[in-house]
């Protein structure tokens, strides 16, 4: 593929996703694709950009050494493992735990200590992220999700509004379709 089709093909997709390549990064993306074919250049940078979004990236603008990382997991995961392995065991302290941000809308990697024995805030916290995975994946339902602009619009009588307690209460029934989610929790002592 000629050298300027393929830097344009390069930067009109990573500006699709929303990112912006320093021209460093771009060189060496280029350079990486150069001997790939036509056909294959889409899934590759396809590839290089979900390995990206799987990186906590601080900006949208993406430097060399994001680029090396980004296409250093994709080379790994092109790899195959090896078929003989069938159970792999997975310490449980050591395993990653995920804990959804509200404002970032995304899950983010936990880095809290784990013990065998919580206290009994761990209690509550265990209760609390449940929620707050429930609330997470009921958002995304296609019932609560807003129209999104420049699509056609639905019918406006199946969508709804997940709302807290909070809301509802400082609405004092202004909100129509409107849906609570709530979690009951029944403490038992002693255990």
């Amino acid at each position: 593929m000629a050298p300027d089709i393929l830097r344009s093909k390069i930067v009109k997709t990573f500006k699709l996703h929303g990112l912006t390549l320093r021209s460093e990064s771009s060189t060496y993306l280029q350079s990486l694709l150069r001997e790939t074919e036509h056909t294959e250049v889409d899934d590759a940078l396809s590839r290089i950009i979900d390995a990206l979004g799987n990186l906590n990236l601080p900006s949208a603008v993406i430097d060399k050494a994001t680029l090396e990382s980004a296409v250093n997991e994709c080379n790994d995961d092109a790899q195959p493992e090896n078929s003989d392995k069938v159970f792999n065991v997975i310490n449980v302290f050591h395993a990653p735990k995920f804990k959804y941000n509200s404002e970032k809308k995304k899950l983010l990697l936990d880095d809290t200590t784990r013990t065998l024995f919580g206290t009994a805030s761990d209690k509550t916290r265990v209760s609390k992220d449940r929620y707050l995975m429930v609330m997470q994946r009921t958002i995304r339902h296609k019932l609560f999700t807003p129209p999104v602009l420049g699509m056609p619009v639905r019918n406006s009588s199946n969508s709804f509004t997940l709302q807290t307690v909070e809301q509802v209460l400082g609405n004092q029934g202004s909100a129509s379709k409107a849906i609570v989610l709530a979690m009951i929790v029944q403490i038992k002592e002693g255990r």
